[in-house]
């Protein structure tokens, strides 16, 4: 079951890098902006995909355990599996594929939102 799980956070991991597209409307300045958030978050991946954590999670949606076992470095994207967890566990779950698309769904979502923060704090 561990083994999956690595496998599952690899994924998850790797389709920041080369998964996420951008959407341009033909206007300059938002193709820059979109194209400086897509580059944030290949970085934010990329530093992701190091990340390695444990979790268990009971199907009532208690988190029984998250903790990371080999950090990035990154406080902010140290920060997000758990988050994630703790997100996709509430309200529980039926099928533990439920809580992982949840977290697939949560990880993306995550990434922008820390991608468009570090842009917004950086202009």
């Amino acid at each position: 079951m561990r083994s999956n799980r690595k496998v599952a956070i690899l994924v998850i991991a790797a389709s920041f890098i080369f998964s996420n597209s951008i959407s341009v409307d033909g206007a300059y300045a938002q193709q820059s902006a979109s194209e400086d958030i897509q580059d944030e978050i290949v970085v934010i991946g990329k530093k992701l995909s190091t990340v390695k954590f444990d979790f268990k999670v009971t199907n009532k949606g208690e988190v029984k355990k998250c903790e990371l076992t080999k950090p990035s470095g990154d406080p902010d994207i140290d920060a997000l599996p758990c988050k994630v967890v703790a997100t996709c566990s509430i309200g529980g779950f039926k099928k533990r594929k439920q809580l992982l698309d949840c977290m697939s769904s949560e990880w993306k979502a995550s990434v922008r939102s820390l991608a468009e923060r570090r842009l917004n704090t950086a202009s």
